[in-house]
């Protein structure tokens, strides 16, 4: 059995999203591959995260190159998520391992990698300098999706508002919706999911508790069960909208980084979200998305591009890998 070696880091300063999408895909690819991931530093929940999940975790003191290369084999598939593994860090692994796959979504610089992942829509290969023999895996045809977030009817007495804004939060975005809500809409009830590296949990605790749940570190089983009896979904712009939008929720995207605008306009202009907020947060434009009409188109949009099958689709090319 082939194996493949994750390099991608996760931590309360750049956020999860590098080591959530490589953790998607370890878990598609995981019956058919030996999969082990090498993090710089991780914390104990990264540890946790990863080894409950079954896959072993390499920990490595530095970015730098020279201390992943010893774990690296030739047999290899080496699948790299991070904005520092530039041209240069790509030219020496490739040479070191069967395959190199790069997921993306920056589009910057030239790429030397095997193979180019970008679950964004709406981004031709046109748009990357790259080597003639690079192969493209582009859009939601490919999403990074666990195959637990898979489409389901909504329940009919289903009334909460699910929250969740990424792996750190560290603009503690939550705590500014939370508030909102508990003020102005009283008959709802938040789950608010704080991801393993949010700063901010005590920040909750004056809330009153009948109104609001407070959920953290969630597995990847429970945060489908989540999102499947949830009645809308406030989340970032990131691999979290794909998940609401696999199961078939509605929802609203916050646009928390740069790197989500792509993702970000996709969502407005193909229906799939109620609508996208940009920072910094305005209550005025908020609750006209939490009051409009069109919850049942947004859901049909939603499975029109987010079909089930991206998880399929990924095994499949990794096999001819």
């Amino acid at each position: 059995m082939r194996s493949i070696l994750f390099r991608a880091d996760g931590n309360t300063q750049i956020g999860m999203g590098h080591l959530m999408r490589s953790l998607a895909l370890a878990i598609i690819l995981g019956d058919a591959f030996n999969c082990r991931f090498a993090i710089c530093q991780p914390t104990p929940a990264v540890n946790a995260l990863l080894l409950g999940h079954g896959f072993p975790v390499l920990s490595l003191d530095t970015q730098h190159i020279d201390e992943l290369i010893p774990h690296t084999q030739a047999e290899d598939i080496l699948v790299l998520d991070g904005y520092h593994f530039d041209e240069a860090f790509q030219k020496v692994l490739r040479g070191k391992v069967h395959k190199l796959v790069f997921i993306d979504d920056l589009m910057r610089g030239h790429q030397v990698a095997d193979v180019i992942l970008n679950h964004t829509a709406g981004i031709p290969a046109t748009e990357y300098e790259a080597e003639p023999y690079t192969q493209f895996l582009l859009g939601p045809r490919y999403a990074l999706v666990n195959p637990l977030f898979k489409a389901a009817r909504l329940h009919t007495s289903a009334n909460d508002i699910l929250i969740n804004l990424g792996g750190a939060d560290i603009q503690n975005i939550s705590h500014t919706l939370t508030e909102w809500l508990i003020k102005h809409y009283p008959k709802c009830s938040l789950r608010v999911v704080l991801g393993s590296a949010n700063p901010h949990v005590a920040t909750f605790s004056n809330f009153p508790q009948d109104r609001l749940t407070v959920l953290q570190s969630l597995s990847v089983a429970q945060m489908a069960h989540e999102i499947d009896h949830c009645r809308l979904a406030i989340v970032s712009c990131s691999t979290i909208a794909y998940e609401v939008a696999s199961v078939g929720r509605p929802f609203i995207g916050i646009l928390t980084a740069d790197n989500q605008k792509r993702l970000a306009h996709f969502f407005v202009q193909e229906g799939l979200a109620l609508g996208v907020l940009e920072l910094p947060l305005k209550p005025s434009r908020l609750f006209p998305l939490l009051n409009r009409n069109g919850f049942d188109e947004s859901v049909e949009r939603q499975r029109h591009y987010l079909d089930g099958l991206s998880g399929q689709r990924l095994r499949e090319f990794f096999q001819t890998l």
